[in-house]
């Protein structure tokens, strides 16, 4: 989730895992926006508000931290919702359908994030990550340390959600060196599943992604300059791509679809796309054999192109709506949709709206 100092009119967005959903957090309270790609040539991207509460709501004021999985009505959020309730170790998990909380827990410390998979809530807190069954979230079911609060997180679940099917979660361990922890959060018995050494200086964003049946991870350090690739549940560097030369932050990392593209928004208001090639089939032993021997060298963007002047240097969230095709949604309030001409590597500002 991308966030705002408080005061601001828009203090956070966020996209569901599935990007179907976009949540705006505001000063006036909460809004979920069903998202829907243009049909056609037209540029007809549109949202359409399921759930919007203002601050005159009696149950529903400020919300501190918001998820939302797939494209379910199930989400979650913390903050000054209840008088009865501290407004920074509550947790409510709701329906949009309904209108109804389904679940509240209170958290063991202060939440400073909350993220989803098709069966696990995951809390951040200061010192630890907590992770609950979603459909039962009585008590944690797993608690993750050593853990640095002011960490990214990745979460990813894969496209077709099976009982045999793993999901993972991706996060730093260490505030000065680039060790990154994945792990399978799905109940009942959630489990690590390999640390990576992912760069030598502070990761600053990361995100998770599916080629077919295989998971990839983006890990980006504070630095800025470099963009590394790793295939899981194996943990193996496949590719290192290079925004820039000079420092900067990495403000949004995504992988399209089917992880042919990843999109790398920057501090200095550039939406840069590489073109990564294609992952092969699990040999019979499970292992990947890299079709392209270009993997292991150093990529540059295919193409990149500046942001909107009002969205330049303020946080932001990705959405690919298909390989082709994304949306950045920015904290100054504005959705940008752009198409990515492969053939001629280059991007295209479709349309620009406001987010209500």
């Amino acid at each position: 989730m991308s966030e705002l100092p408080k005061g601001a009119r828009i203090r956070s967005i966020t996209f569901s895992t599935s990007g179907s959903v976009l949540a705006v957090s505001k000063a006036s309270g909460l809004s979920l926006c069903q998202t829907h790609p243009y049909k056609g040539p037209s540029p007809n991207y549109y949202l359409h508000t399921v759930l919007h509460t203002s601050s005159s709501s009696s149950s529903f004021r400020t919300v501190s931290h918001v998820a939302v999985y797939g494209d379910s009505a199930l989400y979650a959020v913390s903050g000054d919702i209840s008088d009865a309730l501290p407004p920074d170790r509550t947790v409510f998990v709701g329906d949009q359908t309904h209108h109804d909380w389904l679940h509240v827990l209170n958290a063991p410390d202060r939440v400073t994030g909350l993220f989803m998979t098709s069966s696990a809530l995951v809390v951040r807190c200061p010192a630890s990550l907590y992770i609950y069954d979603i459909y039962a979230p009585i008590k944690p079911i797993h608690v993750s340390r050593p853990f640095i609060d002011s960490c990214d997180i990745a979460v990813a679940s894969p496209p077709l959600v099976t009982t045999l099917t793993p999901q993972f979660i991706a996060y730093p361990i260490s505030s000065s060196v680039g060790k990154v922890l994945v792990f399978d959060p799905t109940p009942p018995h959630p489990v690590g599943v390999t640390t990576i050494d992912a760069h030598q200086g502070t990761i600053q964003r990361l995100t998770l992604g599916w080629a077919g049946p295989t998971s990839v991870l983006a890990t980006a350090s504070t630095s800025g300059t470099l963009i590394r690739i790793f295939i899981l549940p194996e943990g193996k560097r496949v590719a290192t791509l290079r925004r820039g030369t000079t420092s900067t932050t990495i403000q949004a990392l995504r992988f399209s679809p089917t992880a042919t593209h990843l999109a790398a928004v920057s501090g200095k208001g550039t939406l840069h796309v590489f073109t990564l090639p294609p992952v092969s089939s699990r040999a019979l032993d499970g292992t990947i054999r890299r079709s392209v021997s270009e993997w292991i060298q150093e990529r540059r963007d295919t193409c990149n192109i500046a942001l909107p002047t009002t969205a330049a240097g303020m946080p932001t969230e990705i959405r690919w709506v298909t390989e082709t095709r994304l949306v950045v949604a920015s904290t100054a309030g504005q959705l940008a949709v752009y198409d990515l001409d492969v053939e001629r590597a280059s991007l295209e500002l479709m349309s620009v709206k406001g987010i209500a």
